[in-house]
């Protein structure tokens, strides 16, 4: 059984206090096993690991606050589920779901007015962005517009540890429904910003921006991969709208990039800042429909929570920040299952929004 250890916030990579570092090889599945045991209210010295191995990592985990004391007895700082935990999660995670399904299902007209304004290029349509809008913009971005409808709170900032700045969960499963399957990852570079919504996997979407300069970071230098970057993503914005042939020496970035297909068109869409406009009024309007259909699943949401043997040592936005991204999830599967939206085949779909001053 795997143990997916899921980090959101700032960890400080190279703090010997980060989680990067501490499960890092060989440690990983001894400090594993001792969190295991602590969550169980077990006596790790009864894990047949070294002792004094253990007393070392139990130190490590306290100095990194993913351990704390009460009274005599040691406990995670975190959230942690175990497989034998997580039987009900899907199934409460769909119902709460239903908190975000259905007032998107009765805007879903509004919403694609809303897309249809967009300035996309000929070879885009509104179709190509419904995953990304209702993922990212609508439910990803906008959560802290959602949760503040909710009765109890969640804090929005992850605590401070000595690693960083970071929430944290170790999840303990082999099925993605227990992880979230739907992520965004983004990176701003000068004026624009390069993101990815979907499921996390495959070899493609490493070659998309933003992931795909790192390589060019590494090979150049961050400085002047970053200045290639902004060449290549200027080129981009000027040959989508404008039809502007790239140079020469730039065309070969753009089709290692992803941006362009075989036919030399472009693949990934481009939002103006006016798009991003939209986005965000729609997001405002919609969100606090979301919100407010959302808080009549607060006390379920809560019972989820105590629920879990984690509830008893750790905090309700660490389960809160996991949780959110299930249903998410299930929402999303939800509008597919009705046939609102459809899912690219490639599972993700990039997207470059410019966010400079003047367009």
């Amino acid at each position: 059984m795997n143990s997916q250890l899921l980090i959101s916030g700032k960890a400080k990579i190279d703090s010997p206090f980060s989680p990067f570092n501490i499960f890092y090889g060989s440690h990983r599945d001894r400090r594993l096993d001792l969190l295991m045991a602590l969550h169980k209210g077990k006596n790790p010295g009864r894990l047949g690991h070294d002792n004094s191995q253990l007393s070392k990592d139990l130190d490590l985990l306290l100095q990194a606050d993913l351990v704390k004391k009460k009274g005599h007895n040691f406990y995670p700082s975190f959230f942690m589920v175990l497989a034998e935990e997580t039987q009900f999660i899907p199934g409460i995670a769909r119902e709460i779901a239903q908190g975000f399904f259905s007032p998107i299902q009765d805007w879903f007209s509004e919403i694609r007015n809303r897309l249809n304004k967009l300035s996309l290029g000929e070879d885009h349509q509104w179709e190509d962005l419904d995953l990304i809008v209702i993922g990212y913009y609508l439910l990803t971005r906008n959560r802290r517009l959602i949760t503040n409808s909710l009765k109890e709170i969640p804090a929005n900032t992850p605590p401070e540890r000595a690693g960083g700045q970071y929430y944290f969960q170790v999840i303990q499963t082999d099925y993605p429904e227990f992880l979230g399957k739907f992520r965004e990852r983004g990176e701003q570079v000068g004026n624009y910003y390069c993101g990815l919504f979907g499921i996390q996997a495959g070899e493609k979407q490493r070659a998309f921006p933003p992931l795909g300069f790192f390589p060019l970071y590494k090979q150049l230098g961050v400085a002047r991969g970053e200045k290639l970057a902004k060449e290549v993503l200027a080129a981009y914005r000027e040959f989508y709208f404008s039809g502007v042939e790239p140079p020469e020496d730039i065309i070969p970035f753009l089709e290692n990039l992803l941006l362009l297909d075989s036919e030399k068109k472009p693949q990934v869409p481009f939002l103006t800042r006016t798009d991003g406009e939209i986005l965000e009024s729609l997001g405002q309007e919609l969100g606090k429909k979301i919100g407010l259909y959302f808080s009549g699943y607060s006390s379920s949401l809560l019972n989820a929570f105590y629920s879990l043997p984690a509830s008893d040592y750790s905090s309700f936005s660490e389960f809160y920040d996991w949780f959110y991204h299930l249903m998410v999830d299930n929402c999303l599967e939800m509008l597919w299952e009705q046939g609102l939206i459809s899912f690219p085949a490639g599972d993700s779909q990039p997207f470059i929004s410019f966010l400079g001053a003047s367009e």
